[in-house]
């Protein structure tokens, strides 16, 4: 049983071209059923993991050059107590409490309307995320990420797009050795289509991996390579 709560607030200023804003708010996760009673040859879960709980504030502008567009700054804050992490130091693994950990950093974000019906979006973060209680990095979480989108419409219900994302400066661990180690950086690559056939009926397709770039988000899996996707949606 947990209760959770979140307030914010903004500014806007007269002549609508800036905004300060912030919030502050608390969360809660319980433990899954397999964190605490999942078994197998490499895995036991522990019953007695706590659940998860942290607060949370954030600061931010944004700037408004048209109505079409928006520029955007963010620093965030969020203390953790009791966060549940994987323990790769036992084994069979199980899973753990993070007495205190801590990620704080700042998003850069914009979308802007480029002539020729030209949408750019363009954002980035920069994270570092603590576990307070060994002053460790925790795992998984890159300092650097960031994304970027061109889209244009064609017209006559035609557009596309292309996109990439970019994530470095990870921490993870060996999938044989279990040491921690600095995982590889990886910059993904996509392209996106559509065509408005009428109000009601829209074909879709997309490729993804586009450079067939092999990565791992989690070493030892391997993402998936370059793979085409179509669908129809039909509105009724």
């Amino acid at each position: 049983r947990a209760t959770t709560g979140r307030a914010t607030a903004a500014w806007l200023a007269k002549n609508a071209r800036w905004k300060i804003r912030g919030s502050f708010g608390t969360s809660f996760r319980a433990p899954s059923f397999l964190d605490l009673f999942g078994r197998s040859a490499f895995y036991v879960g522990n019953p007695g993991l706590r659940p998860e709980k942290a607060r949370g504030w954030d600061g931010g502008v944004d700037y408004f050059p048209n109505q079409r567009s928006v520029i955007s700054a963010t620093w965030f804050d969020v203390r953790y107590h009791d966060l549940i992490v994987f323990d790769f130091g036992s084994f069979p693994g199980t899973t753990a409490n993070v007495e205190r950990a801590r990620t704080r950093g700042l998003e850069l974000s914009g979308k802007v309307s480029l002539p020729g019906v030209v949408e750019a979006r363009v954002a980035y973060t920069y994270l570092e995320a603590e576990n307070v209680s060994k002053g460790t990095r925790l795992l998984r979480r890159p300092r650097h990420s960031g994304s970027v989108d061109l889209w244009h419409d064609f017209g006559n219900g035609l557009s596309a797009g292309a996109g990439l994302a970019v994530a470095a400066g990870r921490q993870d661990v060996h999938a044989a050795t279990f040491a921690t180690i600095n995982a590889e950086d990886y910059t993904v690559m996509r392209l996106y289509g559509a065509w408005q056939v009428n109000p009601r009926l829209a074909l879709k397709a997309r490729v993804e991996n586009l450079l067939d770039e092999r990565y791992e988000e989690v070493h030892g899996y391997p993402q998936l390579g370059r793979g085409a996707f179509a669908g129809v949606e039909w509105k009724f």
